[in-house]
């Protein structure tokens, strides 16, 4: 079964991604800590679709919890998963901060005015 076919059934979409996101999930344990962060970092996708929703620019906040997400799920996941939730006419905007990551190929199409953008957020000192 492909990725896409997993997401194919509207009702079904929820229930299969947080069945995906729970194969790849990088945090080792048991019992309602991880539980719980589990559902923490799976609201993150949500967070990320309100975000792109937004009128005002929220790159560095976008960036900073995609990168949060490749941490905990892995690069392909986090691309899979997002690329499922946030709604489509957004998929430019969200593939310069995977390729600003170097999450995706070179000639993955992206919005430049967003990938210059996250390229002129202030890195931290330290």
């Amino acid at each position: 079964m492909t990725t896409l076919e997993l997401f194919s059934d509207l009702k079904e979409k929820d229930e299969q991604l947080i069945l995906y996101a729970a194969r790849h999930y990088q945090l080792i344990g048991t019992g309602d800590k991880v539980v719980k962060q589990f559902e923490r970092d799976l609201n993150r996708i949500t967070y990320i679709r309100k975000l792109f929703n937004r009128s005002k620019s929220r790159e560095p906040l976008i960036l900073n919890h995609i990168i949060i997400l490749q941490n905990m799920f892995g690069i392909t996941p986090t691309v899979t998963m997002l690329r499922h939730k946030v709604e489509t006419h957004h998929h430019l905007k969200l593939n310069a901060f995977f390729r600003y990551l170097d999450s995706v190929p070179e000639d993955t199409m992206y919005d430049l005015h967003t990938y210059e953008r996250i390229r002129q957020i202030e890195k931290p000192k330290g």
